[in-house]
């Protein structure tokens, strides 16, 4: 059985505007996709990986957390969770990840807040190179982030993924990408699907969820 069905079974598993799945005017889950902004490549080839896997009456609000400039910056960044926020959404997917500066604190600090509230927090694990500790990482910073990593055609954790007990799993992305934001987008798919079922609390996902730890990470811990 391939790890992506492994996931199914077990969790059976601004300039924004609202990118829906369904045209419904009441949606049963909303997902805010934190990424580089509206009509960039990789937001779209990321919202398309998540609508092609998720039910229909989920809804995908896009929000960037780039500025107009092009620059990352936390206030950016905190703007859009504060508007993913009062859009409702369950869950909170951001393609992104990078080495922890302390000018990060106030969006760890929200987004332990929006964990500790049930919001669902999924996050790309990144890449560098060399990759780094998740615990030296944003996303790594917040303790109830459900961090997916990228595997390789081998089924092993490709060599640049940053690590750690942090991460929750780790899939392949869909064929012809590369890149954890990917896997991550097929796993926010599934857990969405999960959602409009029962209650899904992330401290409780990671705790249950079962899934073999795949062969390279011991490697990489050394």
């Amino acid at each position: 059985m391939s790890l992506i069905l492994k996931l199914s079974f077990i969790i059976t598993l601004a300039w924004p505007q609202p990118y829906a799945a369904a045209k419904s005017l009441q949606p049963k889950l909303k997902i805010a996709l934190l990424d580089s902004g509206a009509n960039s490549d990789h937001e779209t080839q990321v919202q398309n990986i998540i609508l092609q896997n998720v039910d229909k009456s989920v809804q995908i609000v896009s929000f960037p957390i780039y500025s107009k400039s092009g620059n990352l910056t936390p206030d950016q960044f905190l703007k859009s969770i504060k508007l993913a926020v009062q859009e409702n959404a369950k869950i909170l997917h951001l393609s992104w990840n990078m080495k922890y500066k302390a000018g990060f604190q106030p969006i760890v600090e929200l987004l332990n807040t929006l964990s500790d509230k049930n919001m669902l927090v999924v996050a790309a694990s990144g890449s560098h190179y060399p990759p780094l500790r998740l615990q030296d990482t944003v996303m790594g910073q917040v303790k109830d982030a459900l961090i997916i990593g990228e595997l390789d055609k081998n089924g092993n954790l490709v060599p640049r993924n940053n690590y750690g007990d942090e991460l929750l799993t780790a899939i392949k992305p869909p064929k012809s990408l590369k890149g954890s934001s990917f896997s991550a987008a097929l796993f926010t798919a599934q857990l969405a699907n999960k959602s409009l079922t029962q209650p899904l609390n992330a401290m409780h996902l990671k705790r249950d969820i079962k899934i073999p730890r795949f062969p390279s990470l011991k490697e990489l811990i050394k």
